[in-house]
């Protein structure tokens, strides 16, 4: 991939538009310059983002990117153009941000909104890649070839980076190495092996818990000699073989025989109970038979005097229905003819009653209508007195309402004003705040500044003390090369590492990025309140002779006016409430006089027609009382309901002397048939007491146990009690035996496989027996680390001169504990002998550190699929070295370069300024940050 351009539009630092020319630059070494701030950095993370959605640092995300210094109309996006081959692409990639609406909302705010994220890839062709923003930023990696990771390792080496690969202990690399090189599926596998293993533990641990639940299940006959057998199982793993099944199948077989033996003691009982209880069968049954006879002797007996007095009472009973029975039927016969009389006579009562009701209805109707004729006349003319008295009151009403319009439309501008003033008020009062906060966030990022330039200082310093505290009288000096050391530095031997200046810098630019975003606030805050104040001027002017301000004496004048308008307001609204109910009352008035006028025509109709209705309900009530009184003459009885009820009393005496005469037989038939029962179950009792004293006799010559019934039970439910407690242990021990068979035979399987999975998991995981720990993803990354040192020692062996080379630590020289196999070492040339790489003085670390990156970018490029990139960037500090180092640095660079690829290097040290004719220049002002290109 070749870079040709680059467009950052509000990005970060960079307010405006700026481009970057990769063309222009051309190919070679290049220095990237500017105070702390500007925005070098963000070069990178502009080119990162665009490709990957991401940022070189990884701390800051696209929405964080939106630069402070941008106008509302500027919008963020950053634009890259390269080369991939032959082909030309351009991806355009802004983020989500808010930005101020370009309208206010409702409440007259321009309030924020929302700039949803997007990308557009340009293809050689010309046309955009259809997708989305997955699928766009899967196809751009496809096309660079490389992930995000793969791409910041080998174009763009972020700062403190170099001395992070060198110095990192073992475990750190594998961790950098996993994700660089894609090695974590080997530590995936070495997972999935130890999860294996240790279920495998804990499933033959389960199992042994289950082997000793089941043999604890067992249970054998106390005074079987297998008992003490079954024990040994329990106590001893080692017996869990072929003795388990001969033992238990004993045991088994101790419970089969005991089994045996007491069903056929329980068959003998319960022989005898089954005689002892047909015995006291019969005996129980004889008496009985007995006790029944006397019963029935008695009955017999004792009803042979009431048998008598029921004969006599249905004799007489016979008599009276034959008598009198004849009388109450002629009569019903009488009554019967005549009810088809009474019938007609209520007839004519109903229709006498309807009449007479019909005739009171008329007549109240003739007073009704007579009563409202005479009150709608009232109230026409009660209604044409107020109607005059109200003419005129609807020509009032339309001046009033303009009035009323006016009103309201100056009291909503008030209410306008009146939140404009205190949105106003509010603003001020957080403008302050927010001016204060910018100015604490100033002095706080001065004085971390200050720290971090003042431990920075401190640690070169330290690391130049150290390389002269090695210096020998004679030796040449690793940076000069003078073998004479008239006053060498001394070391300051203050604690300030590596780590303490890196937190510290990153302390600064997070109090930066803070105060940024306090600058940003303000400026937003201040731009609000000049707009919303100039929009309450503009406002104001249109109702007050002045405009007005949001101060309290403007805000007293607007509360004034409001209080005039209300009051006036007020007394229209009365005035006008009473105009309208005036009007209200003539027009309903107005209709109530043509409803009169209609009713009063209908009322006289009505009237007229009830009238006649009336006579002839009087004349009609008069017929029909005349024909009554005639019929009832000619009846025996007053009424129909005085004819029914003598009727249905000679009935009721009809039926009780049939009823009377039935009982009476009923009761005789009865007593007759019981008495011939009792006859015949007194003769059949007799039969039975003689059939049971011959089988009773039979019984004793056979012979009967003495022991008693109960005896015999209770001696019955003991034997099954025994069964029952050895049945169950038998089937217990069943159930145990079979669950036992199963959990030998898994047990064997889970041994035989843990064997296997056991050595694979300690292989893998670097945990064998008197053996360096080194798992199979680190075995893999030291083939990788191995290449790397190579790489880098091609670069070294010029930067150094052949001083040192970079050494992979033997695996016979690992330590036998902990995450080992990516120890790093140096072999020095002079000395002939290897020390830890964390000897190194502060200018060889560089260099060293610098061979390390150069030569992790190419290993890189060779396992991303021989990808190839023709620019890199460097962002670290060259101050550390000596002017013969930072030449051998520059050279390695250059040849690095060559014809065609590009390096561009951010650094501060001024020797690099004059020695580089190609510069990008970043300056920053009240505006954001500008790039400019200076060639010489």
């Amino acid at each position: 991939m070749k870079p040709l351009k680059l467009t950052l539009s509000a990005f970060g630092s960079y307010g405006g538009t700026e481009v970057v020319d990769f063309e222009a630059i051309g190919s070679g070494i290049f220095l990237i310059t500017g105070d702390t701030g500007a925005g070098k950095t963000t070069l990178f993370d502009a080119i990162t983002f665009c490709l990957f959605d991401e940022t070189s640092g990884g701390k800051r995300d696209g929405e964080m990117m939106r630069s402070q210094y941008a106008s509302d109309e500027t919008s963020t996006y950053v634009e890259f153009t390269f080369l991939a081959g032959k082909d030309r692409y351009t991806v355009r990639r802004n983020p989500a941000y808010q930005r101020k609406s370009r309208r206010k909302n409702k409440d007259g705010i321009y309030a924020l909104t929302r700039e949803g994220a997007g990308v557009e890839l340009t293809l050689p062709d010309g046309s955009i890649f259809k997708g989305k923003i997955p699928e766009t930023n899967k196809k751009i990696a496809e096309i660079v070839g490389l992930d995000a990771s793969q791409f910041l390792q080998i174009a763009m080496i972020a700062q403190g980076d170099f001395l992070r690969l060198l110095l990192a202990p073992s475990k750190e690399r594998k961790e950098i190495f996993g994700k660089i090189f894609n090695t974590r599926i080997y530590g995936r596998i070495q997972a999935k092996l130890r999860e294996a293993a240790g279920n495998l533990e804990e499933e033959l641990s389960e199992n042994r818990k289950d082997c000793l639940r089941e043999f604890a299940a067992l249970s054998a006959l106390p005074e079987s000699t297998e008992a003490e057998e079954l024990q040994k199982l329990t106590e001893n793993e080692e017996r869990w073989g072929e003795n388990a099944q001969v033992t238990i199948e004993a045991v088994q077989q101790d419970f089969s025989e005991k089994l045996a033996l007491l069903k056929e003691q329980k068959k003998t009982v319960q022989d005898e109970i089954g005689k002892k209880e047909l015995y006291q069968e019969l005996q129980s049954r004889k008496i009985n038979c007995g006790e029944r006879m006397a019963a029935h002797e008695s009955w017999i007996l004792e009803k042979k005097l009431q048998e008598q007095e029921l004969r006599k009472a249905a004799e007489e009973a016979a008599k009276a229905l034959e008598t009198r029975g004849a009388q109450v039927e002629a009569e019903l016969l009488r009554i019967q003819s005549l009810l088809p009389d009474y019938q007609e006579l209520e007839n004519l009562e109903g229709r006498l009653k309807k009449a007479e009701a019909d005739r009171k209805k008329l007549e109240s109707a003739s007073d009704f209508w007579q009563e409202k004729r005479k009150a709608g006349k009232e109230e026409t003319e009660e209604l044409k007195k107020v109607q005059e008295s109200l003419e005129g009151t609807e020509k009032e009403i339309p001046d009033l309402e303009k009035r009323l319009r006016e009103l309201s439309l100056a009291r909503e501008a008030c209410t306008g004003l009146q939140e404009q003033q205190e949105l106003l008020l509010g603003l001020e009062t957080s403008l302050r705040k927010k001016k204060a906060a910018a100015e604490q966030g100033l002095a706080l990022y001065k004085k971390q500044a200050e720290e971090y330039n003042k431990l920075y200082t401190c640690f070169l310093a330290e690391q130049v003390g150290l390389i002269a505290g090695q210096l020998k009288e004679g030796e040449p000096c690793p940076v000069c090369g003078s073998r004479e050391h008239p006053s060498p530095a001394k070391a300051v031997h203050q604690d300030v590492t590596q780590e303490k200046v890196d937190a510290a810098k990153e302390r600064a630019e997070s109090l930066q990025q803070e105060l940024n975003r306090l600058k940003e606030g303000f400026v937003a805050e201040k731009q609000r309140f000049q707009v919303e104040n100039a929009h309450l001027q503009e406002e104001s002017a249109r109702w007050f002779t002045e405009a007005l301000s949001w101060k309290k004496e403007d805000q007293e004048k607007r509360r004034e006016k409001e209080q005039v308008l209300d009051d006036e307001s007020k007394a229209l609204k009365k005035w006008r409430e009473d105009l309208l109910k005036k009007k209200k009352r003539w027009e309903a008035g107005k209709e109530r006089l043509k409803v009169l006028e209609s009713e009063t025509a209908v009322l006289e109709e009505k009237l007229e027609k009830t009238r006649a209705e009336l006579e002839k309900a009087r004349v009609s009530c008069e017929l029909a009382r005349k024909e009554l009184e005639l019929k009832r003459s000619r009846l025996p009885y007053p009424e129909k309901r005085k004819a029914e009820a003598v009727y249905q009393a000679l009935d009721q005496e009809k039926r009780t002397l049939k009823t009377e005469a039935n009982r009476s037989k009923a009761a005789l038939d009865q007593l007759l048939e019981e008495r011939n029962r009792h006859f015949g179950a007194l003769e059949s009792e007799k039969e039975e007491q003689n059939r049971l004293r011959e089988a009773l006799e039979a019984e004793e010559k056979k012979g009967i146990l003495p022991e008693t019934l109960s005896e015999l039970k209770e001696r019955k439910e003991s034997l099954e009690e025994e069964e029952r407690e050895l049945d169950h242990l038998y089937r217990k021990n069943e159930a145990a035996a079979k669950e036992i068979a199963v959990l030998l035979k898994k047990r064997e399987e889970l041994t035989e496989t843990y064997g296997m999975v056991g050595r694979l998991d300690r292989t893998a995981n670097g945990k064998r027996r008197q053996a360096a720990g080194l798992d199979f993803q680190t075995y893999v990354q030291r083939r990788y680390f191995q290449a790397i040192i190579h790489e880098a020692n091609r670069r070294l062996e010029v930067m150094t001169d052949r001083k040192f080379y970079l050494k992979c630590r033997d695996i016979s020289d690992l330590k036998l504990q902990g995450e080992v196999g990516l120890d790093l070492d140096i072999y020095s040339c002079v000395t002939d002998s290897v020390r830890d790489v964390r000897t190194l003085s502060g200018g060889e670390s560089f260099m060293a550190a610098l061979a390390m990156a150069l030569g992790m970018a190419d290993i890189v490029q060779r396992t991303a699929g021989k990808v190839r990139l023709d620019a890199m960037f460097i962002d670290e500090g060259f101050g550390s070295l000596d002017e013969e180092s930072r030449e051998q640095a520059i050279r390695v660079l250059q040849e690095l370069a060559g014809e065609e690829r590009q390096v561009g290097i951010i650094s501060h040290v001024e020797e690099l300024k004059k020695q580089l004719d190609r510069k990008l220049v970043i300056r920053k002002d009240r505006e954001g940050s500008h790039i400019s290109l200076n060639i010489l």
